[in-house]
């Protein structure tokens, strides 16, 4: 009897040591498949920084070296090869212009280049390239490739505009010959490279004569008796934004120094119908995925790094990154790439 009780007691013991060691390994594995969940995600969460922080530098290197390269021959121009174009009484237009039109065939990216002068005379070379909406806006023959214009005062002193319209090789198209309406030296181009002495460049803002967004490099002539000036098309920057290694759910961004949207891509059917228009601002646009960048944010990055992110956009996480970087001293532009994390985190 004794010896039965103490088997059955043996026996049940035997079943708790199983149960409990079975109950001790679901829990070290739980343990164990948490830890691995864990160094997982957050290795998920690494690479999508780390690939979104290089497409957010792609596309701000492509910038920078645009308006680099513009600022190189503002500055060139500007500095160096001023005897040449101007006399005491004015621009030597004959010598200027084909300078001015020989850097826009070089650069299909640079839209005008002009000088002004403190008397008010203005020589201008504009890249027309056949644009229909340029032509209407000047108008030109239909075959205008490049378009120049040319201000100074006849002997009542009045300020005229001579424009002339040429072909890519520089055949004439015929000209114009009216009262000058525009005047360089109000323009904030003109008055802010004087009042800086040195390069500016302003705010992006929308063309008049073609609706595209650009911006204006201008820096002044020695003894500042003028200011030389560039315009930049930004065309080629929502041309650029397509073409970099997104997630099949990733959009890119580019923003400049007051929040207002210069250029967006996304790609898949959530950014469907978020058609943005250039210098929207931010706050504007009312898209769910746009509200993390409209918050401030502690530990912004410093200008020339990458500061990375997981926010939550319900029901899903994004990575962001955010790319600051400064093309000219004062003047700051922004790139922002986000994904859902879903994109990283599930199985290839």
């Amino acid at each position: 009897m004794t010896i039965a009780l103490f088997r059955r007691l043996e026996l049940r013991f035997q079943h708790w040591v199983v149960i409990f060691s079975l109950l001790l390994a679901a829990g070290l594995l739980s343990v164990f498949f948490a830890v691995v969940m864990n160094k997982s995600e957050k290795m998920a969460e690494r690479t999508a920084q780390s690939h979104f922080g290089e497409i957010s530098r792609q596309a701000a290197r492509e910038l920078e070296e645009r308006v680099h390269a513009s600022s190189l021959f503002v500055m060139a121009l500007a500095r160096s090869s001023l005897v040449p174009f101007v006399s005491p009484s004015g621009t030597t237009s004959s010598t200027l212009l084909p300078v001015l039109l020989s850097a826009l065939d070089s650069d299909p990216a640079s839209y005008s280049h002009y000088f002004a002068l403190s008397n008010g005379d203005f020589v201008q070379a504009i890249g027309v390239r056949g644009d229909a909406r340029v032509i209407a806006a000047l108008k030109a023959p239909a075959q205008t490739h490049f378009a120049t214009r040319i201000t100074t005062r006849n002997t009542a002193g009045e300020r005229v505009e001579q424009w002339q319209f040429l072909t890519r090789e520089r055949r004439s198209l015929g000209g114009l010959r009216v009262p000058a309406a525009y005047n360089p030296l109000r323009r904030s181009w003109y008055t802010s490279a004087l009042q800086a002495d040195a390069l500016v460049m302003t705010a992006p803002y929308v063309f008049s004569s073609n609706g595209e967004l650009g911006l204006t490099l201008a820096h002044p002539l020695p003894g500042k008796q003028g200011v030389m000036g560039s315009d930049i098309s930004l065309r080629s920057l929502a041309v650029l934004l397509g073409t970099l290694s997104l997630t099949e759910q990733g959009a890119v961004m580019v923003l400049d120094g007051t929040q207002r949207v210069l250029a967006f891509h996304g790609k898949g059917p959530r950014y469907q119908g978020l058609d943005i228009a250039p210098l929207s601002a931010l706050a504007s646009v009312g898209s769910p995925y746009l509200k993390p960048l409209e918050q401030p944010r502690e530990g912004a990055a410093p200008v020339g790094q990458v500061r990375s992110s997981i926010e939550s956009v319900d029901p899903d996480r994004f990575v962001y990154t955010d790319y600051v970087f400064e093309p000219i001293k004062g003047q700051t532009f922004r790139v922002v790439t986000f994904a859902p994390m879903s994109e990283f985190n599930s199985p290839t």
